[in-house]
């Protein structure tokens, strides 16, 4: 029985699903930028090829890759704040991409180490609300 008067403080446990509903907003808006680009910057384009079809290509890659961004960024605010923040075990594995994710992007993006933080950040969120083996 506890005290009424007392409250109970929210560990970080509670919190971690903020960080991947973070990935995932950041996700949604690059995911904006990217399908925008062509519309908001076309001169960007016209130096690939005087005919234009190369820059039409690049612009039609550039909307699927924002779209692509924008769906996966909507699912993973919904896994946070669904499952992974109830504590779902399958939530959890399926999170194991985002360390994953930035550790390929360092050598193979123009950010580099600048993806190294996400990765220390993901994988700290996730050891700390890590599946415990419970034996019944």
């Amino acid at each position: 029985m506890t005290n009424s008067n007392q409250t109970e403080i929210p560990s970080a446990r509670s919190y971690t699903w903020l960080i991947f509903a973070g990935f995932g907003l950041i996700f949604i808006a690059y995911g904006i930028y990217a399908f925008t680009l062509q519309y908001v910057q076309p001169e960007h384009w016209q130096w690939l090829t005087p005919s234009g079809l190369i820059a039409d290509y690049m612009g039609g890659v550039f909307r699927i890759l924002g779209m692509l961004s924008i769906g996966f960024g909507f699912l993973t605010v919904a896994i946070s704040y669904g499952s992974f923040r109830r504590g779902a075990k399958w939530a959890w594995y399926a999170f194991i991409f985002y360390p994953v994710l930035f550790l390929v992007a360092i050598p193979v993006t123009w950010l580099g180490l600048g993806c190294l933080p996400f990765v220390l950040i993901s994988m700290g969120a996730l050891w700390i609300v890590r599946p415990t083996s419970s034996k019944n």
